[in-house]
């Protein structure tokens, strides 16, 4: 499932679409703890959330470049010691057929200093998909989310639910 969409234009009067960029729902949020499986709030070390995608693209002769932003929201959790701490997430390109094409993984520290406890950083990201001279990109995705273990997708699930 998606949580937003990115409203693409081109950068000039080519009629051809841009691929949709959009946030995976599963993945638009993570909270980090001491430990694997731990649960407690005293133990959080950061949580991060994406948001606000914005950009278009640009039609070459045989490319589409997508270039957009997004913006990375961090909170320092009572157990984070240091000053800072770095999220990892990714950006994927799906074919119109849902196959990955392309996946890269971003590392992105966040700094907090002494007395702040929310921060933040605008992701610039750009991608390139190859395409036939004159072909559309349309049926093209990309896809951003944080790279998650199998217990921060299920914390996800679990705090959206109201289980959490």
């Amino acid at each position: 499932m998606v949580v937003v969409l990115a409203g693409c234009a081109n950068a000039d009067d080519d009629p051809r679409a841009c691929p949709r960029v959009a946030i995976l729902q599963d993945a638009a949020t993570v909270t980090v703890f001491t430990e694997p499986g731990a649960l407690d709030l005293t133990d959080v070390l950061a949580r991060g959330a994406l948001s606000n995608i914005r950009g278009g693209c640009e039609y070459f002769d045989e490319e589409v470049e997508i270039d957009f932003d997004v913006t990375l929201s961090a909170e320092r959790g009572p157990a984070l010691e240091a000053s800072q701490f770095s999220f990892d997430y990714f950006v994927t390109i799906l074919t119109p057929e849902g196959d990955v094409y392309a996946k890269e993984v971003f590392r992105t520290p966040v700094a907090f200093p002494s007395g702040v406890f929310r921060a933040g950083s605008l992701e610039s990201l750009s991608q390139t998909i190859p395409l036939e001279s004159g072909a559309d990109a349309r049926g093209f995705s990309i896809l951003i989310g944080f790279q998650l273990t199998e217990d921060q997708v299920e914390y996800n699930r679990r705090s959206r639910s109201g289980r959490g």
